[in-house]
């Protein structure tokens, strides 16, 4: 009887244990490249803002090198 009593508390405990850490690491993920809205009076300005902005961290003229001070 003690071993079933030991066999029914280690499952209960492993099921909470992976169910607990499951539900902890769900939710609602931000892209990581997300940037201010873009306030454009049309999608025609939208899309160069968007073309503009992907040119400009192809040239490396991103935020990155600007901090870097010269």
């Amino acid at each position: 009887m003690l071993t079933r009593s030991v066999a029914k508390l280690s499952i209960a405990t492993l099921t909470t244990t992976f169910v607990g850490a499951w539900a902890m690491s769900g939710g609602k993920k931000q892209p990581v490249n997300q940037g201010p809205p873009i306030n454009a009076k049309d999608k025609d300005e939208e899309k160069f803002i968007q073309d503009f902005l992907q040119s400009a961290d192809k040239e490396g003229g991103g935020a990155k090198q600007r901090e870097g001070g010269h």
